[in-house]
């Protein structure tokens, strides 16, 4: 079965809401593979340039 951006969307937003930034852009990744709404793959990069920062930050101060 395939799963769809919105899945792939819903996803992610849950892992943003528990801290897990790394899952989620990946969730923001496969999102954004599987939409060709120009808007939407526009979010969708915002989102996993977004969470790989705070991926980044959390991990540096041994948070992650």
């Amino acid at each position: 079965m395939k799963l769809t951006y919105k899945t792939y969307a819903e996803s992610a937003v849950k892992a943003e809401k528990k801290g897990n930034y790394l899952e989620a852009a990946k969730n923001w990744a496969d999102a954004k593979r599987n939409t060709a709404v120009k808007k939407n793959i526009e979010y969708c990069q915002h989102r996993i340039d977004f969470c790989r920062k705070h991926h980044s930050r959390l991990k540096s101060m041994g948070l992650e």
